[in-house]
């Protein structure tokens, strides 16, 4: 029974250790996507980009879904590293490209990949909220990243 408990803690320890890799099974498409960049002056320019939605959170989307009563399926933006964090974080291979450099001004501390290891370290259930918790690790920013 140890080996196979021993076994399963090796195999667990391996798939965190590949987990935030960039996948090869399906090509990454992020949508186009335009919008104004206005001056303090009051002149705006129209600016072309993409969406990239956050790795973490690409399972939960279906657009045949529906949100059971009381859950919030909001869409909003968050600062990211142009590389994606892959200069901060060695671990991190996956980058911008795959959503991997996520940040949040709310500074969420819930089961997300942060710089490249999961976070899991730390955890603890929240004592009012049976779908939170809290680990060691955060996604937190504040004003412009590099």
């Amino acid at each position: 029974m140890a080996q196979l408990s021993e076994a399963a803690v090796l195999a667990v320890l391996v798939a965190s250790a590949a987990a935030q890799q960039a996948g090869t099974e399906q090509s990454e498409t992020h949508p186009s996507m335009s919008w104004k960049q206005c001056s303090s002056g009051g002149s705006c320019t129209t600016v072309q980009g993409s969406v990239v939605i956050d790795s973490n959170w690409r399972w939960v989307h279906n657009v045949d879904g529906d949100l059971d009563c009381g859950l919030n399926g909001a869409v909003y933006f968050v600062m990211m590293d142009s590389d994606g964090g892959m200069s901060r974080y060695s671990t991190n291979q996956a980058g911008a490209k795959y959503g991997t450099g996520y940040c949040d001004a709310q500074c969420a501390r819930d089961p997300k990949f942060v710089g490249g290891e999961g976070n899991y370290e730390g955890w603890g259930p929240s004592t009012n909220d049976a779908n939170a918790g809290v680990g060691n690790l955060g996604g937190c920013c504040a004003g412009n990243l590099s």
